[in-house]
C-alpha cells in the first residue's frame, strides 16, 4: 500500500513538475512575444510621431521636435547625433534594448526611420551624403540619403573590421574585411583583407588579400597618413607588422587608381542648373558667389581675367584639410536664367581663352600633362565640345584662324637623352579636328616651344639634343609667327591634299616658280559644306614683299573640285597677306586680304561668299599711293569690329588724318576723324588757304575740323558754298606746293578789316577762270571771314 501510494505521489510529483515546467515556458514565450509586440508598438509609435509633421519646419523647430520625444515615450532616450550635416539632422532614440536610427530632412514637415536593429550604433557620415550605421556582428548599412528610401540603392551592406576610411575628391572608402583566404598561423578564426568599395556604383574591389602566412592591416598614423600594414605570423602565432606604404587620404597615389570624381559634383551641378529669375550680370555673379552656401566645404573663385563677352567662367574647390584641392571649372553663360554648367570635373585650373570660342583648362597632373580644350560655341552635351591633347606647356593659337599649335608628348624612345617628356611639335584645327605633326622628334632629337610669346606674335622653336655622355644641348632653331598663319602653311605642302594641289597647277595663272602660301579647310559661308581657301604666290622675310598670284575657292562635291568664282588675286592692288577672320555679330568666316602696291601704301579687301560666289564687301586703300589701312579689334575678343584709315599725303593736303570705322547692322561707318591741324594762321592769305582746304576736304567726325572752321568764318551762308570738286582740291595742292596755275590772293587791307580777291583758272576747260571774295574783319588780334562772294566767269 505504501508503495503505491508512493508510486502515486511520484508520479503525481512528476506530472506536477511536468506541467509547472510547461507553464513557465509558455511564460517565456508570452513574455518574449509582449517584449516582440513592444517592441514593435514602440517603433509603430515612434514613426506615427516623426510622420504627424510640423506646420512650420525650421531648423529650431526640429530640434525642439526631436528633443520632445523622451516625454512622449515613457523611458525613452533621445541622442541627437549629428544636426548640421549638409540638409539632414540625424538622430538615435533608444527604449531599453530597442535602437532606432532616424533622420529629419530640413524644410521637411516630417521625419523618418532609417533603421531599428537592436544593436545599431551610427558610425557617422561619410562624403555628407552617406550615412554609416554599425549593426553588429561586423557588418555596416551605408545609406544613400540623396536617393529616397524607396529607391533601390538607397543602402548597401557591407562586412566591414572596425573602421572605414574615407579616401577624399572620390567615391571610394578603404576599410579591412574578413578573407575567404585564411592565414595558417592567425590566433583568429578570420584573417584580413584591404578591400575597397564604390559607394556610387557598389563596386567592391579586393586591394591586398591575405595569403599564407599573412594578412593586412590599416591604421591612422599621427599625421593624419593611412597606413597600410602586412601583419606576417609565424608558427607561434607572433606577429611581425611592416609598413609597406602610407597613403595620403586626400589624394591618394599608387596602384589602385580611384575614380577622381569630387564628392559633391551633384550638389554643384543641381545648384547650378537653378533658375534665377532675373539674369542680370550683377545677379549671376552673386548667384554664383552664394554656391558655398549650398554645398558645405566648398570655394567659389570668379575668373575675371578670363570673363568675356559670353561668359562668366569660375572654380569651384573643395577645402580642405592642408589646403585647397578638388578645383572644378564651371561657366556661366550671360543673360540666361540657367546657363550655369560644370564643363571640367577634376583637378583642372583655367589657362584663358585661345580666342572668344576656345577656352583652354589645364587638366592634367603630375605624372600626366594635358590640356582640354573646350569649344564654347558647342552645347555642353555634344561629343565635339572639348578635345584633349597630352601637351608640354604651351597651347598657341595663330591669329585669325581655329589652328593651334603645341609641343605634344610622345611615346617615342630617343637615344642618349636622359629626358622624360619627348616632345613633337603638332598643328591641330580646333574646328575641322585636322592634326599635323610640324616637326617630328627623331633619334636624337626633340622638340619644344618657347614659354613666351613676345609682342610682335613670335615664338620660340626650340630643339633638344643628346649624345652618347646622356648630357643635353637646348638650341633656339628659329621663331614662328602667330600672327602668320599662311607662313606656315606654306611650310606644310602636306598639309594640302594633294587634288587641290594638283587643281592649282593646271591652271593657266600657275607660275612653276610659285609656291603654296595659304590653305584653309573651313565652311566660311555656313552651308553646312568645307570651302578650300587656297592661294599661292612668293613669300619674303619681308611680308610687304610678298606676291599671292593665285587664290581660289575650291569646292570639293563628291570627288569633283569645283571652283566658286575667278582669280581673287587680281585687285588692282597686290595682295601680299591672307587670314581668316570673324566680324563682330557676323556668323560667317571672311578672307581678309592685305594689299600693297609694294611701296609706301597697305589696304585691304574682305570677301565673303554668298550663294557660292566670292564677293569684296569692304575695301580700303588709298587711291594715291601713300597711306596705309587696318582691319580693328578694338575690343580684343578676336573678332573684327572696325578699321582705320591712316592718310598724310596730297590727296589730304598733307594734313595727316585718321579715319576710325566701327562695325554696325548696316556695315562699317565712319565714327570719328583724327586730324593733326597746324596753328591758327596769324595773316590773311593763311587764314583763307587754311578755310578753303579744310572745306575742300570735307572731313566729317571730327570736332576739331568742325571747330577750327567755325573759328575761320562766322558766314554760314559762305559755309554753304561748295569747295569740294577737284577743281578746288588741284587750285589748292598747286598753291601749297607753289606750282603753276595756284591761287592768286589780291588782299585790301585796313587796320581791321580786308577784302580780298582770290583767283585762278582751270586749264582743263580752256582757262575757266574761277574767283571768289572774301571779307575779314580782326578780332582779338586773329582775322577771320564774315562774308564770302561767289563769282564765277
Amino acid at each position: 500500500m505504501r508503495k503505491l501510494i508512493f508510486a502515486i505521489i511520484l508520479v503525481f510529483g512528476i506530472s506536477a513538475c511536468s506541467v509547472s515546467e510547461e507553464r513557465v515556458h509558455e511564460n517565456n514565450v508570452d513574455e518574449e512575444k509582449n517584449e516582440i509586440n513592444n517592441e514593435q508598438l514602440f517603433f509603430n509609435q515612434l514613426e506615427e510621431y516623426l510622420t504627424i509633421g510640423l506646420e512650420k519646419p525650421t531648423e529650431e523647430n526640429i530640434l525642439i521636435y526631436i528633443n520632445d520625444i523622451q516625454y512622449t515615450f515613457e523611458f525613452a532616450q533621445q541622442e541627437i547625433i549629428e544636426k548640421n550635416i549638409g540638409k539632414y539632422v540625424v538622430f538615435k532614440v533608444k527604449r531599453n534594448d530597442n535602437t532606432a536610427i532616424c533622420l529629419w530632412e530640413k524644410g521637411k514637415k516630417s521625419g523618418e526611420i532609417i533603421a531599428n536593429d537592436r544593436n545599431s550604433a551610427i558610425d557617422g557620415f561619410i562624403k555628407r551624403t552617406y550615412l554609416i550605421i554599425d549593426i553588429g556582428t561586423n557588418y555596416k548599412t551605408i545609406y544613400n540619403l540623396a536617393l529616397s528610401n524607396t529607391n533601390e540603392n538607397f543602402k548597401s551592406e557591407i562586412k566591414v573590421f572596425n573602421k572605414i576610411y574615407d579616401i577624399k575628391n572620390t567615391d571610394w572608402v578603404a576599410y579591412l574585411s574578413p578573407s575567404s583566404n585564411s592565414t595558417v598561423h592567425i590566433p583568429r578564426d578570420e584573417a584580413m583583407d584591404i578591400k575597397f568599395y564604390n559607394l556610387a556604383t557598389k563596386e567592391d574591389v579586393v586591394y591586398k588579400e591575405a595569403n599564407n602566412n599573412y594578412e593586412w592591416a590599416l591604421e591612422l598614423n599621427q599625421h593624419g597618413g593611412l597606413e597600410i600594414i602586412r601583419v606576417d605570423w609565424n608558427e607561434n602565432s607572433n606577429q611581425n607588422r611592416v609598413v609597406l606604404e602610407t597613403q595620403n587620404l586626400e589624394k591618394w597615389i599608387g596602384d589602385f587608381k580611384a575614380s577622381s570624381i569630387i564628392y559633391s559634383l551633384d550638389e554643384i551641378e543641381n545648384y547650378l542648373s537653378k533658375e534665377i529669375e532675373k539674369p542680370t550680370e550683377e545677379n549671376i555673379k552673386s548667384y554664383i558667389m552664394q554656391l558655398p552656401d549650398f554645398v558645405e566645404n566648398s570655394v567659389v573663385k570668379i575668373m575675371n581675367e578670363y570673363e568675356n563677352d559670353k561668359y562668366f567662367v569660375f572654380q569651384v574647390s573643395e577645402e580642405m584639410v592642408g589646403g585647397v584641392d578638388s578645383e572644378i571649372t564651371c561657366a556661366w553663360e550671360k543673360g540666361k536664367s540657367n546657363g550655369g554648367f560644370v564643363i571640367d570635373k577634376w583637378n583642372s585650373g583655367i589657362e584663358g581663352w585661345l580666342t572668344d570660342k576656345y577656352l583652354v583648362i589645364d587638366s592634367g597632373s603630375w605624372t600626366i600633362r594635358g590640356k582640354t580644350v573646350c569649344n564654347m560655341t558647342l552645347d555642353v552635351s555634344n561629343e565635339n565640345f572639348y578635345d584633349y591633347f597630352s601637351v608640354y606647356d604651351p597651347i598657341l593659337n595663330f591669329e585669325g584662324t581655329d589652328w593651334i599649335i603645341f609641343a605634344s608628348l610622345t611615346d617615342n624612345q630617343i637615344n642618349n637623352m636622359e629626358i622624360d617628356e619627348l616632345c613633337n611639335i603638332e598643328l591641330y584645327n580646333l574646328k575641322t579636328n585636322e592634326r599635323i605633326i610640324y616637326r617630328e622628334a627623331k633619334d636624337n632629337y626633340a622638340w619644344f616651344l618657347g614659354n613666351r610669346r613676345t609682342e610682335d606674335g613670335l615664338i620660340d622653336l626650340i630643339i633638344i639634343e643628346g649624345n652618347e655622355e646622356m648630357k643635353i644641348k637646348s638650341t633656339v632653331i628659329g621663331k614662328i609667327d602667330l600672327t602668320n598663319w599662311s607662313k606656315i602653311a606654306s611650310e606644310i605642302n602636306l598639309a594640302i591634299p594633294q587634288k587641290y594641289i594638283d587643281f592649282l597647277k593646271d591652271k593657266d595663272d600657275y607660275d612653276k616658280n610659285d609656291s603654296f602660301l595659304f590653305y584653309a579647310n573651313e565652311d566660311i559661308d555656313l552651308d553646312g559644306n568645307n570651302e578650300v581657301i587656297i592661294a599661292t604666290g612668293i613669300s619674303n622675310e619681308d611680308p610687304i614683299s610678298s606676291y599671292v598670284s593665285q587664290l581660289y575657292i575650291l569646292r570639293d562635291n563628291n570627288g569633283e573640285i569645283v571652283q566658286l568664282g575667278e582669280n581673287l588675286a587680281n585687285q588692282g592692288y597686290s595682295v601680299y597677306e591672307l587670314v581668316l577672320v570673324q566680324l563682330q555679330n557676323k556668323p560667317k568666316g571672311y578672307i581678309y586680304s592685305g594689299l600693297t602696291n609694294g611701296g609706301g601704301l597697305t589696304g585691304f579687301n574682305l570677301i565673303e561668299l554668298t550663294n557660292n560666289q566670292p564677293k569684296i564687301v569692304t575695301y580700303s586703300a588709298s587711291a594715291t599711293g601713300a597711306g596705309n589701312d587696318e582691319i580693328m579689334d578694338f575690343d580684343n575678343d578676336g573678332k573684327m569690329d572696325g578699321y582705320i584709315q591712316n592718310r598724310w599725303s596730297y590727296d589730304v593736303l598733307y594734313y595727316p588724318l585718321t579715319r576710325i570705322y566701327t562695325l554696325t547692322n548696316n556695315g562699317f561707318e565712319l565714327s570719328e576723324t583724327e586730324i593733326e591741324l597746324p596753328n591758327y594762321s596769324m595773316n590773311i592769305e593763311g587764314v583763307i588757304l587754311q578755310y578753303i582746304s579744310l572745306r575742300t576736304l570735307n572731313i566729317e567726325k571730327s570736332s576739331e575740323v568742325d571747330k577750327r572752321l567755325s573759328e575761320l568764318c562766322m558766314d554760314e551762308k559762305g559755309n554753304e558754298l561748295d569747295f569740294s570738286s577737284e577743281i578746288w582740291h588741284s587750285a589748292i595742292l598747286n598753291t601749297i606746293i607753289d606750282f603753276e596755275n595756284k591761287i592768286t590772293f589780291i588782299i585790301d587791307e585796313n587796320e581791321d578789316t580786308a577784302e580780298v580777291t582770290i583767283k585762278f583758272f582751270d586749264e582743263n576747260d580752256d582757262n575757266k577762270e574761277y574767283e571768289r571774295k572774301f571779307h575779314l574783319i580782326k578780332t582779338d588780334n586773329s582775322w577771320r571771314i564774315d562774308q564770302i562772294i561767289e563769282k564765277t566767269s
